[in-house]
């Protein structure tokens, strides 16, 4: 019951984020390597709507006794964004954007981050999606 309370919670989430930022290309992963997917269309409202997009699935797990969401990727044929939780500060969240810019912290967050650290994560995400074969839940 918990399990499909926890997916209902995400399809309402994902499809208020898809109907808002009108959707096409988006991967969401827990930190067990389930993905979940819609899509975006890169705006200037994405960062904050990611943002609360992440503290309210965070926030969904935790109460669903199924522990936290490591990461987020969003990628377009332009750029991407890789939003995940810090583990060394539990309220920390990191947002990048690339890889159009070489500035790749937001200094809204405070964070910046090596262009090879950005790279190799998403390499792991690409890595995750394919040997998990995971169909996106919308």
């Amino acid at each position: 019951m918990k399990q499909q309370a926890l997916i209902d919670g995400l399809r309402s989430i994902l499809t208020t984020l898809k109907t808002e930022l009108g959707a096409n290309a988006c991967a969401l992963y827990d930190r067990k390597g389930l993905l979940f997917g819609i899509g975006h269309r890169s705006n200037a409202a994405l960062l904050s709507k990611v943002t609360q997009l992440i503290i309210s699935i965070d926030s969904l797990f935790e109460s669903n006794g199924v522990g936290c969401l490591d990461y987020v990727l969003i990628a377009t044929q332009q750029a991407g964004i890789a939003v995940g939780r810090v583990l060394s500060s539990p309220t920390t969240y990191l947002c990048l954007i690339l890889p159009n810019s070489d500035t790749l912290g937001l200094a809204s967050l405070g964070l910046n981050v090596a262009r090879t650290e950005v790279t190799s994560l998403l390499s792991k995400l690409v890595e995750k999606r394919s040997e998990s074969g995971c169909e996106p839940l919308l």
